[in-house]
């Protein structure tokens, strides 16, 4: 009954010294090989990277045991792996032994998040109970993280989103002032966590419309092009949403952002049941780039679309391997097994 009441702070923010909060976590001696901080962890790519990190930083924590940096760098290492049951013993113990530290409260969170994220995924009435009762000591995780690093814009944005997208538990009223606060510390983000928050609280023109300004208003970056088409998507104005889609993947960078309106564009199609062999074209494109960025869509979800669009074309024995692909990925992937069962 109390999962929607205001979390509370783990940490007097009274007690901790002015900019302490979002001080960098590096380890407190050199590593002869391997990351030193937890920037230098988030910023690898790749399956390799994270785990040769793994193993450098197990054998740093052998060697320094009452390390306060290593067990939150470990963590982050492991849960950009997927080990989430592992990461979360050492991101408590990381919070415990840098309870001033606002980014490793920021990691605590991010492995809640996705441990019920993978548990309301398994499906089932049980399972969504097992996850709300993570719901609090997420919440305190993420407003200690904030409160101690007020410039963590991540943070700030997957607050308001918490509060956009958890019918019931979040507020959508708080979710939208949490929204304006991020403007003055960071414009374009704050502006377009704005937009997401009017259209996810049901003012849905408003919304596009503050996503579509930004859009000249921040002409240095893709985002506000991606974000607007993203919400073109959820309004099931395809046609329009491509178009944008379009401009975002003209753009020189073939950056994060990129893969992201590619991944849409497959949806696009495969939702309308248009154009099958450009979704192939695309899905090719994508896989062999790999992209390795965290938010980058997953491989598992590419072979999904595959697998789509093949069905389209009437290639069942072809879309059966790529749904089977996809849940070799991910086992608790619904939109595969769904998939897979339509053949």
């Amino acid at each position: 009954k109390n999962i929607g009441s205001a979390p509370s702070v783990l940490v007097d923010p009274a007690t901790v010294p002015a900019g302490a909060g979002g001080q960098e976590i590096a380890l407190e001696e050199p590593l002869a090989e391997g990351p030193q901080s937890l920037s230098e962890v988030r910023a690898l790519l790749g399956p390799d990277a994270f785990a040769a990190a793994e193993r450098q930083l197990r054998s740093y924590l052998a060697d320094h045991p009452e390390s306060g940096a290593a067990p939150v760098l470990l963590a982050e290492a492991l849960r950009r792996q997927g080990k989430l049951e592992e990461a979360l013993p050492l991101a408590e113990l990381g919070v415990e032994r840098l309870p001033n530290a606002g980014r490793a409260y920021w990691i605590h969170s991010r492995i809640l998040a996705q441990r019920m994220e993978r548990v309301v995924a398994s499906g089932g009435a049980m399972a969504k109970l097992q996850a709300m009762k993570w719901v609090g000591p997420y919440r305190d995780a993420l407003r200690t993280a904030i409160v101690l690093d007020p410039g963590n814009i991540e943070a700030r944005r997957e607050e308001v989103l918490f509060h956009m997208y958890t019918p019931g538990i979040g507020d959508p009223k708080e979710g939208l002032a949490l929204a304006e606060q991020m403007v003055p510390i960071h414009p374009m983000h704050g502006e377009l966590t704005v937009a997401r928050a009017l259209y996810f609280g049901g003012e849905v023109e408003p919304g596009l419309e503050k996503a579509r300004l930004a859009i000249a208003r921040f002409p240095e970056s893709s985002e506000p092009a991606w974000i607007y088409a993203s919400l073109l998507y959820e309004a099931k104005r395809y046609e329009e949403a491509d178009k944008v889609l379009a401009s975002v993947m003209a753009r020189p960078e073939r950056d994060e952002t990129y893969y992201q309106a590619l991944y849409r564009r497959m949806r696009v199609r495969t939702t309308q049941q248009t154009e099958p062999e450009r979704v192939l074209t695309y899905v090719e494109e994508y896989l062999q780039a790999n992209p390795q960025w965290e938010w980058a869509p997953p491989a598992y979800r590419v072979w999904c679309e595959k697998g789509r669009a093949l069905a389209q074309l009437g290639r069942k024995d072809e879309a059966r391997a790529a749904f089977e692909q996809s849940l070799a990925l991910e086992p608790t992937f619904e939109r595969a097994r769904d998939g897979l069962q339509s053949l």
